[in-house]
């Protein structure tokens, strides 16, 4: 005899309140009725059981518009429920004004229909673009990204359109105000079953864990103040039988500037153990779990509220809860994903670009191209495009357009403070499997100075750099012999002398799949100056010549002479004597 299912622990939040919801919270029966079955005055008698306790009056038919407005709803060619014509009106009217809501409702698809435009306006070739720098990949006028919302109080997922509140500004001038939207934040279970519902006007089955309703949830999140949220699994189109080269198309845009919804968010709601499930101590380092899952490192945000509380557990005391398998708690757990949160608008540099790179590698994703996904969502304020998602593309070409995306300094952190050489095809950078593979520890970089902006760099068409201002070359000869440390790790000797230098040498370092050979090479600067004034009324030096790469001189795909990274090292480990040798100032191509 099979066993009884577990009882789901009850969550008290997804039960609705002893009195009942407001009369503006409609429930999912009023929300299913049709509206051309009830009429004109039926709608009408429905819509003031909603609305007219907020108004402070009732909606009389003989108002301005609403005849016109209801009629054109009603009986136009949309068979509308109840709650879908309920979330396409119910911020048309306002306490103090009787205005012509049939002109205000096409005022406001005429507004929208602006951001659509704009929206597509920033879709060109294999990238997003914004509209200026630090933009945060924000729309006009603060716009999200979004495609849809969940109106909790209609119980109906409405194009974005529908959410903008309209006020009156004069007879004459009519404004519609950003929503004060949540977004939801949860990991997908391997229990996940699609359900058929009204609530996204059953265009694809809704992905639930097994017990969970949306009924529950949209308790729950009524409980927590929110009346517009983004939630995925009912606002971004799901895998299905129909339409999937729309989803596909969707998709290639929603994917990308998912996390500029959460930046966006009024508040981010965050389930651990799955949306709808009740938080639990155990399983924090699986592979399902909030904690280990790429795509939750872009929707952090520090408005956060956890939901999913189980009877007795307070939001308050959620931090110290302790993990049933190691025994530490939440709060240590958090402590990476704090660390990104506080430092998202100045993430510019190599060292950071590691950080995001660490936190990605120790996550999850369905899909490999779903990392680079998620390291463009954690660089928001420096880029200024982003690439197209597209599922089925190879890793390192979408690594490769991302970085082209980002501005110049980021670029040029990653040449001058990353020893360690790519081996993919461009050895200026890391490959994606070098960064996935070899991880945080192997991928050596240089950690002696402040991290700041070092330069601009120009990513080319063939995938190589372009130092804009110009390096230091060098001019003596340099050569370079391999052996072994003490301690076991490949060393390379450095040779150098010219007129003015007569004799200098320091060690680089290598990884031990790093072909090293012996021979002639070159030394190139990252500044041909030594240092600059960073203060306009007195001399205050700032060193500027600090990096050293080693390299070779090879010629790129068009025949051009460039230099190939073999390794980086700062001045501070050479001696004060490299600040006299000869150079020339050169605009310099890394491959």
């Amino acid at each position: 005899m099979a066993s009884p299912p577990a009882a789901r622990t009850r969550i008290p939040l997804q039960d609705p309140p002893p009195e009942g919801w407001s009369p503006c919270i409609i429930s999912p029966e009023v929300a299913s009725l049709k509206c051309k079955d009830r009429g004109v005055k039926g709608v009408l008698r429905l819509l003031n059981q909603a609305l007219a306790g907020d108004l402070g009056r009732e909606i009389l038919i003989s108002d301005p518009g609403v005849e016109q407005l209801l009629g054109r709803l009603v009986n136009g060619t949309e068979d509308y429920n109840f709650g879908s014509l309920y979330a396409r009106v119910r911020n048309l009217w306002r306490r103090k004004h009787l205005d012509d809501v049939n002109k205000v409702h096409s005022e406001l698809i005429k507004f929208s229909d602006c951001i659509d435009e704009a929206r597509k306006a920033c879709v060109t070739g294999d990238f997003i673009h914004v509209s200026g720098r630090n933009s945060n990949l924000s729309l006009s006028g603060g716009h999200t990204w979004a495609r849809r919302l969940w109106d909790l109080r209609a119980h109906r997922v409405v194009p974005y359109r529908f959410s903008l509140g309209y006020y009156n500004i004069s007879a004459d001038v009519h404004k519609f105000a950003l929503p004060m939207f949540f977004a939801v934040s949860h990991s997908w279970t391997s229990t996940m079953s699609g359900v058929d519902t009204a609530v996204n006007g059953r265009e694809w089955l809704v992905p639930l864990p097994s017990g969970v309703t949306l009924e529950a949830i949209r308790n729950e999140l009524l409980h927590l103040k929110a009346e517009y949220v983004w939630l995925d699994v009912v606002c971004l189109r799901q895998f299905g039988v129909q339409n999937e080269e729309l989803r596909k198309e969707e998709w290639a845009v929603d994917i990308p500037t998912i996390h500029t919804i959460y930046q966006c968010a009024w508040k981010v709601i965050r389930y651990y153990n799955g949306l709808g499930v009740a938080f639990k101590c155990k399983g924090w380092t699986g592979q399902r779990h909030w904690l280990r899952r790429v795509w939750t490192i872009q929707e952090i945000h520090s408005q956060t509220m956890s939901a999913g509380l189980p009877e007795g557990l307070r939001a308050e005391d959620l931090l110290e809860q302790n993990s049933e398998e190691d025994g530490r708690p939440l709060r240590v757990y958090l402590r990476s994903v704090e660390i990104l949160e506080s430092n998202l608008a100045g993430l510019y540099t190599a060292q950071n670009l590691l950080l995001i790179i660490k936190e990605l590698r120790e996550r999850f994703a369905t899909k490999p191209i779903d990392k680079i996904a998620a390291c463009g969502a954690l660089l928001p304020g420096a880029l200024t495009k982003i690439p197209l998602y597209k599922e089925c593309m190879d890793v390192e070409d979408a690594w490769e357009l991302l970085v082209k995306c980002m501005p110049g300094h980021i670029p040029c952190s990653i040449l001058w403070k990353i020893c360690t050489p790519g081996e993919g095809k461009c050895k200026w950078r890391p490959s994606w499997k070098q960064l996935m593979d070899d991880g945080h520890e192997n991928i050596r970089a240089v950690t002696q100075d402040r991290d700041e902006p070092l330069g601009w760099l120009h990513v080319l068409d063939n995938n190589c750099v372009r130092q804009q201002f110009g390096c230091r070359l060098l001019t003596g000869h340099a050569s370079l012999t391999w052996d072994h440390a003490d301690d076991g790790r490949l060393r390379g000797l450095v040779q150098y002398s010219d007129r003015a230098v007569r004799s200098l040498a320091f060690a680089v370092y290598a990884d031990s799949k790093q072909a090293c050979r012996d021979g002639t090479v070159r030394l190139v600067g990252n500044d041909i100056r030594n240092e600059k004034a960073i203060d306009s009324d007195r001399w205050v030096p700032n060193p500027t010549f600090r990096y050293l790469m080693v390299c070779k001189e090879v010629k790129d795909a068009q025949g051009e002479m460039g230099f190939e990274k073999i390794s980086v090292v700062h001045v501070k480990d050479i001696g004060p004597s490299i600040f006299q040798a000869e150079y020339e100032a050169a605009d310099t191509i890394f491959v």
